[in-house]
């Protein structure tokens, strides 16, 4: 399983990827540039792509703030990133399923609703 981590390099710049393993990743970034401290870990079980959950991150939440070591305890940094990564996937999979089950429930009512026509029409056809 990977896990999507974002690190804060040496140079001051965020680095994100989804890696299996998060320290050798840092470990990995810190011998590129110096040193580098991870921010922010999380293990996604949300069937989301790759390309599209890392660009997403990029663009809603690590433009809007600076690279430091701090961010991994400042709560807006979190926030963002957590409602980036699990909350509008969960609320994107919430509403598909809602809509998949109006859908089947509006459905199976038309289709009584028609059975119930054919029965009516076939018992006043039987009686005339």
């Amino acid at each position: 399983m990977k896990t999507t981590t974002i690190l804060c390099d040496g140079t001051g710049q965020f680095r994100c990827a989804r890696v299996p393993s998060p320290e050798a990743f840092r470990q990995a970034v810190s011998q590129e540039t110096g040193s580098a401290r991870v921010l922010f870990a999380l293990a996604l079980v949300l069937n989301t792509p790759n390309g599209e959950c890392l660009t997403n991150l990029k663009t809603e939440v690590l433009d809007k703030f600076e690279a430091a070591p701090g961010l991994a305890h400042c709560p807006h940094f979190l926030w963002a990133v957590v409602r980036c990564l699990l909350v509008r996937p969960l609320l994107a999979r919430l509403r598909q399923r809602l809509v998949s089950q109006i859908l089947r429930i509006t459905g199976i009512k038309a289709m009584q609703r028609t059975l119930r026509r054919i029965g009516e029409a076939t018992a006043f056809q039987s009686r005339s």
